[in-house]
């Protein structure tokens, strides 16, 4: 696990590192730490990381400032973003910002190990293959690529920002299989993958991060709305 620490405080860095690599330790989760005093020296930082461990109230440069940062930078594979802070106060603003979670620094010694396993899981979905059996055979692809699948007769398309694959399935079948990695059906036909939707709107359509539109049936709007919502809180 790839993480970054920025916060301005050295102490609290320190003790944060250490417990991560406890944590990492104890759980067989490999740990990989670099650190930031401020948060503009992370944000000229090219290299990528998996998780931040971020301070909100940094001077000159916010945590909500880096945020915004990372994301005029990438727009996939964005980093989980854990904010740290007393400050109940800047909960609310945190929610613009995802995949995220907000920690309280004094509670850091109860929640941090739950925070670490939980995206552990995550980060292991998205490494998650699926085995397609299509006309070349068996093709693996990574199911976090998976945009969405829809129903073609006695056939399922999986479409991912580059290519589609088809095999011989049923919509039943594969939501099963892929509702754990966080698809959702939208309509009797198709199911989306929740981290590559943009917006459920108020017309019944999903817009997805490629600004491709699905139709959403009405009456699933308020389900796959509620689930939507959940997933960006998780």
């Amino acid at each position: 696990m790839r993480i970054a620490i920025v916060d301005d405080d050295l102490a609290f860095t320190n003790k944060l590192k250490q417990m991560l690599y406890s944590i990492g330790k104890k759980n067989a989760i490999p740990i990989d730490i670099h650190t930031y005093s401020d948060g503009l020296s992370f944000a000229n930082d090219e290299r990528g990381y998996e998780v931040v461990f971020l301070d909100i109230q940094m001077p000159e440069f916010s945590g909500f400032d880096v945020c915004e940062a990372i994301n005029s930078k990438r727009h996939d594979d964005l980093p989980y973003v854990v904010f740290i802070s007393n400050d109940d106060s800047l909960l609310v603003k945190t929610q613009k910002y995802f995949p995220l979670i907000f920690i309280r620094k004094c509670d850091i010694e109860v929640d941090l190990e739950r925070v670490v396993k939980h995206i552990s899981t995550k980060l292991q979905q998205l490494v998650a293959e699926l085995a397609v059996k299509d006309v070349n055979g068996n093709t693996k692809i990574k199911i976090s690529d998976i945009v969405y699948f829809a129903k073609n007769g006695n056939y399922i398309d999986y479409y991912t920002e580059d290519n589609k694959y088809t095999e011989r399935s049923t919509i039943s079948a594969k939501i099963a299989e892929l509702e754990p990695y966080g698809f959702v059906m939208i309509n009797s036909g198709t199911a989306v993958n929740l981290r590559c939707v943009k917006k459920i709107t108020k017309d019944s359509t999903a817009v997805l991060q490629n600004d491709t539109i699905i139709a959403v049936t009405k009456t699933m709007l308020s389900s796959v709305k509620e689930k939507f919502i959940k997933w960006r809180s998780k």
